[in-house]
């Protein structure tokens, strides 16, 4: 079961287009976790887990001692009572519980790797930072390793489709940073796309239908982007704190990981890594060295609704 809609939560629910269910969805996969009679019920259960999964992250965040084993022993009372049963009828079918468990660990591990990889983004932010504002220029990508691991790591330009909101231009206008400003434009109206008639109509003589819709042509609104000056006056900026800030909202940071060998050994030291993670195991494979916790963030404004490198509030 799949949907096409994507909530701001770890689980949402909403109505499966393929079953006409309500359900109950993990928003980093997609996958359904369960079908309900009522969108009420489905709901409940949203709720129930994601209080459940927030309050496992949160345990992860700050690498305490005392965390349970699990995303289930991590929640409270009220969490698990927030769980409702689904009052449908079922048949046992071989492999729907592996699928169900795979389904949400894979839920889980999209958050840890969130988790993760928010640490190497405040390190490539602070890098970025102190050369670019010592060096009054973009210090160009570089490569990281620790142990098994090794990485591309990218500052891009922010992309043309993410367009900068009406506090952002106001920042960036503020101390003289350039951006493009893409007019408005119009499209055809997507509801008449798959009418064939109207279509063949409007190809044969646009400005001679009779009866044409008055909203066939819809407009889409302008937006201002970044462009290449704008990462260059950012460094050009003589004070440090204010690259810091400025930067977030005319770049992305990207981490490309991946393991510097696939032998058996490393494959295995990596699963038994990502599996002490899960189960909250603070000694992992290196005892020697101790997981640190990591509370830096990024600047609050660059913070997107759904974030991508800073931790759940």
């Amino acid at each position: 079961m799949k949907t096409n809609r994507r909530g701001d939560d770890a689980f949402y629910a909403d109505l499966d287009e393929e079953s006409g269910l309500y359900c109950v969805f993990g928003n980093q996969s997609g996958h359904a976790y369960g079908s309900y009679a009522s969108l009420e019920e489905a709901k409940t259960t949203a709720k129930g887990l994601e209080e459940m999964f927030r309050e496992t992250m949160m345990a992860r965040k700050y690498r305490s001692r005392e965390m349970a084993k699990n995303l289930f022993e991590s929640a409270s009372p009220a969490a698990k009572a927030g769980l409702k049963k689904s009052s449908r009828d079922y048949e046992t079918v071989d492999g729907v519980e592996m699928c169900a468990s795979i389904n949400v660990v894979e839920d889980t591990l999209a958050a840890l790797r969130e988790l993760h990889e928010g640490d190497v983004k405040v390190a490539m932010q602070n890098r970025t930072v102190a050369l670019g504002a010592q060096h009054h220029k973009h210090p160009g990508n570089y490569f990281g390793e620790e142990g098994d691991g090794e990485a591309s790591l990218q500052i891009k330009k922010r992309a043309s489709n993410s367009k900068l909101d009406e506090n952002q231009v106001a920042m960036l206008t503020q101390y003289g940073i350039p951006f493009e400003t893409v007019p408005n434009s119009y499209k055809l109206n997507p509801k008449y796309v798959e009418n064939e008639t109207l279509m063949k109509k409007v190809n044969a003589a646009l400005n001679k239908i009779p009866d044409m819709p008055d909203d066939i042509w819809v407009e889409v609104p302008g937006k201002a982007i970044v462009n290449d000056e704008s990462i260059a006056a950012v460094f050009r900026l003589n004070d440090k704190d204010t690259i810091n800030n400025l930067l977030p909202l005319v770049t992305t940071l990207a981490v490309a990981a991946t393991l510097k060998e696939t032998s058996a050994a490393s494959l295995k030291r990596a699963f038994a890594r990502v599996s002490a993670a899960l189960n909250g195991d603070l000694d992992v494979v290196d005892k020697s060295k101790k997981v640190k916790a990591r509370v830096e963030t990024l600047p609050q404004f660059a913070r997107k609704k759904k974030p991508t490198y800073n931790n759940k509030e």
